[in-house]
């Protein structure tokens, strides 16, 4: 089979289905239902070959794009030679956000160390250092001591302040280079660090390998269930060789080699920092959802396989509790929560993460808010890729929008959502319940369903209307009251209102983009001043930076277990009464 535009030829197996033969092959095709046919993102065009019939699904889901050959892969099987076409990812990815600032104290130094006539004593380092007390040297850097002893009587040895130990013993006191990786669940992100100079020398991101089982934890979680340890085995090495295909690309930028990497910080949500780990996530599938480990973990990056110096240590940030993970953690370093009296931050995605500060207490929960703003599993939704719409507003009574990549809209992304959720209900399109009104303008019945037709097809990307429907806006409803639901549990636990909060600080992909008054006026986030949403992007990557470059931040990090109170929404009885009254689209105040 022959993949275009890339001209790939691939061996395949006849009547297999063709998204496994593709994700076989490695190729990384969206499926975020895990191939139920239930997205419809698994598009590709069939130029010429055999294959199966046309399912029931496909014609459901794609219609006219049928007899332009477009196909689901998940519904296709391949019969005989074949030529597809693939449309490439170019997705939106959110590989800025906003770090405090911080005194530049990195986590690698080169300490200059006299070696005595006869040998090297361990404790010398102590003696050198108070803050090298007890230090320990790496078995590579003693045979390189050894080789130099005859013509050298001081060495530069490369320490890790943090593990304690010399990792290596350089002639040349150059530049010190460290990697910086959010984990994410659908995208990963990667920066190359120059620590000594506390600058960020470049950054890459793509999308986590993972996707082919399933675009949220869940589908990764049942996936191990299903296969056990092979399942375990295999969800790793595919998020291993994303990160490792991000370091290589950041060291030929620099042309650097892999010893030039002192040091990796990830942070990632619970279930993909144990999957790194090779630690099954399994126990966060059944009640009460709790995580194996908590806290942060300290491992050689070589032993988890990720391309660094071969003494290098791998950090990855504290898992607070249950599915609250190192990316809430490194949210709350970058973010500067830590110096409020009182003040809320919220990571929304798939799974939904939040943290009230109040006083010394960190409250910190997280809810599955499911991946309907993510645009899955919604019949005009779609991840943020050139064609979706991203912003939405109202201008003289007609809505108005602009797209990812400046073309015809091929359907909408979570920040559109937000704007076309807000813009229905001001113009009475949709009531307070979510009740598409009929007999308005744009109202119509489709297969027996109330839809709104946001695009038409003549001038939509796909040549088919692009619609909302009665079904879509109970989803969104569902996913949007999960998260309001639970800020409304910690501000009462903490009891606190929206008026003493100083400022609500936002992270994640999805938030970044969303306009705070539209979030407000559907009731995503509590009833602030607009002006106190503050938006920090991706701060689980900002959160890993400043513990590479910052003794301060890492300090912070180290007291995080112990200031943090995590709730566990399973227990909490008022959270499905919340639940229920967070289900009307309009602003609401704590209750």
């Amino acid at each position: 089979m022959k993949i275009l535009p890339k001209g790939l030829v691939l061996r395949v197996r006849r009547g297999e289905r063709l998204l496994d033969s593709l994700h076989r092959h490695g190729i990384p095709l969206p499926a975020p239902c895990g191939g139920k046919g239930l997205c419809g993102k698994c598009l590709v065009k069939v130029v010429q070959g055999t294959l199966s019939e046309v399912t029931p699904i496909e014609r459901k889901r794609l219609g006219g794009l049928l007899s332009m050959g477009w196909r689901l892969a998940c519904q296709t099987r391949v019969l005989d030679d074949a030529v597809i076409e693939i449309l490439p990812l170019r997705a939106k990815i959110l590989e800025w956000g906003f770090r405090v600032d911080m005194p530049l104290d990195p986590i690698i130094r080169h300490v200059r160390v006299k070696i005595s006539s006869a040998s090297l004593m361990l404790h010398d380092l102590g003696q050198l250092n108070a803050d090298l007390k007890n230090a320990t040297v790496s078995l590579s850097s003693l045979r390189k001591i050894s080789l130099l002893r005859e013509n050298c009587r001081e060495v530069d040895m490369v320490m890790d302040l943090e593990a304690r130990e010399a990792i290596d013993v350089e002639e040349d006191k150059g530049a010190i280079y460290a990697i910086s990786v959010d984990l994410g669940t659908t995208t990963v992100v990667a920066s190359l660090l120059d620590i000594r100079k506390g600058t960020r020398e470049a950054v890459l991101s793509a999308y986590n390998k993972q996707l082919r089982v399933g675009e949220d934890v869940i589908s990764r979680i049942e996936y191990i269930m299903r296969k056990g340890d092979r399942g375990l085995i295999e969800l790793r090495a595919l998020l291993v060789d994303t990160v490792n295909n991000l370091i290589r690309s950041l060291l030929e930028i620099k042309n650097l080699a892999p010893r030039d990497i002192k040091a990796v910080a990830m942070a990632g949500n619970t279930v993909m920092s144990l999957i790194m780990l090779g630690v099954s996530p399994t126990s966060l599938g059944v009640a009460p959802f709790n995580s194996p480990i908590i806290g942060p973990y300290v491992v050689k990056a070589r032993r988890l396989g990720i391309i660094a110096h071969e003494e290098a240590y791998s950090y990855l940030m504290p898992i607070l509790g249950g599915y609250v993970g190192g990316d809430v953690a490194a949210d709350i370093i970058a973010s500067g929560i830590m110096e409020r009296k009182c003040a809320l931050l919220i990571d929304l995605g798939t799974n939904g993460e939040l943290v009230l500060k109040k006083g010394e207490k960190l409250y910190v929960t997280s809810c599955a808010a499911g991946p309907a703003f993510e645009g899955v599993g919604i019949s005009c939704g779609m991840r943020a890729e050139e064609g979706a719409i991203e912003r939405l507003w109202i201008e003289e009574g007609q809505l108005r929008y602009f797209t990812i990549g400046n073309i015809p809209p091929r359907g909408l992304c979570g920040s559109a959502l937000i704007d076309l959720l807000a813009s229905l209900r001001r113009l009475g399109i949709i009531d307070s319940r979510g009740v598409i009104k009929s007999e308005l303008p744009g109202v119509e019945f489709i297969d027996g369903e109330k839809c709104f037709v946001v695009i038409r097809g003549s001038v939509s990307g796909t040549g088919h209307d692009i619609l909302l429907r009665q079904s879509d806006i109970r989803k969104l409803q569902l996913a949007k009251a999960a998260i309001r639901a639970a800020c409304e549990l910690l501000m009462r636990k903490a009891k606190v209102s929206a008026e003493d909060l100083e400022v609500l600080y936002v992270a994640g992909a999805f938030g970044t983009y969303m306009d705070p008054e539209n979030a407000i006026d559907i009731g995503l986030i509590p009833r602030v001043d607009p002006s106190k949403v503050t938006f920090i992007g991706n701060g689980s990557l900002m959160g890993c930076e400043l513990f590479l470059l910052s003794s301060k931040a890492r300090e912070l990090m180290k007291a995080l277990i112990k200031r943090v109170r995590h709730l566990n929404l399973h227990l909490e009885s008022e959270y499905t009464d919340l639940f229920i009254k967070m289900l009307k689209i309009e602003p609401l105040d704590v209750l």
